[in-house]
């Protein structure tokens, strides 16, 4: 755990010193990161380590299934984090992400009818429950 936070803590350096934002990163072992000293504006609260071995593998992607799985949290203004994730290029795709998004669009693509079909049932082959949330009353 020790050897994720410590390469986070450099992968962070690299990119905080693009970002115009200032930002912290609370690591779940207890130690932060932060990339200028002035008070920050938004602070990441990591509170698994398996959020930190998401981060290091998939940077931005790995950072927000991390937050829609509980694993870390935002403090502060989250428009500021996003622009620092912008501006510092961490929001840039890491290659295993790129891979991944390969393999999908090759395994589910639309490149042929059945896979069309497919695709289209399962994206809108939902019951009427599920889409009567969203719709208006008949």
């Amino acid at each position: 755990m020790a050897f994720t936070v410590a390469l986070l803590k450099k992968a962070l350096a690299a990119f905080g010193t693009q970002a115009p934002v200032c930002f912290r990163v609370n690591f779940s072992d207890g130690s932060s990161y932060q990339n200028k000293t002035q008070e920050p504006q938004v602070t990441v609260q990591i509170r698994h380590a398996r959020a930190e071995r998401r981060m290091l593998l998939f940077k931005h992607i790995g950072l927000l299934e991390s937050y829609f799985d509980g694993d870390l949290d935002f403090d502060g203004d989250l428009a500021a984090g996003f622009r620092a994730g912008m501006d510092s290029g961490f929001a840039r795709p890491a290659l295993p992400v790129s891979i991944r998004n390969w393999w999908h669009e090759w395994r589910f693509s639309n490149r042929s009818l059945a896979n069309a079909k497919a695709n289209a049932r399962f994206h809108y082959g939902l019951d009427t429950e599920f889409f009567r949330l969203w719709l208006d009353q008949p």
